[in-house]
């Protein structure tokens, strides 16, 4: 089944020879300077992700569930497959209730599961989007020191189709400071990140 998983293009079939993605390059032309280039690059089942020296991060291939990170209107009922990269804005709610682009958070790294995307910030911030758990439940426990993981996002069946936060404590645990992560990594309906300390943080699907 033809889903853009490449993403190099609508008349793309199965190489088993690296092809170039041209198509990311026309994508930086428009959005970015000439001379960034691609750091890293993670590959899920049905859909990729990459990110470039600025810490922008782009992704193509089967949105479904929301895991390309476009927004609905794009990512589900107009193109439920992005062919070629497309940048993913991360966007974040502020207190006047109004979304702003954040312009100066920084991809350093990202993992892709079979429906859900993972990506790590330079500032140690986790950001999630699509649907990470085949079961749908919420608020599960970190088994490390039994931290409650409240995500930022309400996951519904479709997925959530825009870039949230993720935060290991509630909102009311004011006198915590969440931790400052270093890795994330995706597993099928799960995943793992390591913060600065050294500590290990589990979520996902049991």
């Amino acid at each position: 089944e033809f889903i853009g998983r490449l993403g190099i293009g609508p008349d793309s079939k199965p190489t088993n020879r690296p092809v170039k993605i041209t198509a990311l390059g026309n994508t930086l032309t428009k959005l970015l300077r000439l001379e960034n280039k691609i750091e890293g690059a993670a590959a899920g089942r049905s859909h990729s992700v990459a990110w470039d020296n600025e810490g922008n991060i782009f992704s193509w291939g089967d949105n479904t569930d929301g895991k390309l990170g476009l927004q609905i209107e794009r990512g589900f009922y107009l193109n439920k497959f992005e062919v070629y990269p497309q940048r993913v804005l991360i966007i974040m709610s502020q207190n006047n209730g109004i979304d702003q682009i954040l312009e100066k958070i920084r991809v350093v790294s990202a993992s892709c599961g079979i429906s859900h995307t993972c990506v790590l910030s330079d500032q140690g911030e986790i950001y999630t989007w699509g649907k990470p758990q085949s079961n749908n439940t919420q608020g599960q426990k970190i088994p490390y020191k039994n931290l409650v993981l409240s995500m930022s996002l309400k996951f519904k069946h479709l997925g959530n189709f825009t870039p949230q936060r993720l935060t290991v404590y509630q909102k009311e645990s004011e006198n915590k400071k969440e931790p400052f992560f270093i890795k994330v990594t995706c597993g099928p309906t799960h995943n793992a990140a390591i913060d600065q300390n050294g500590r290990l943080y589990t979520w996902g699907d049991a």
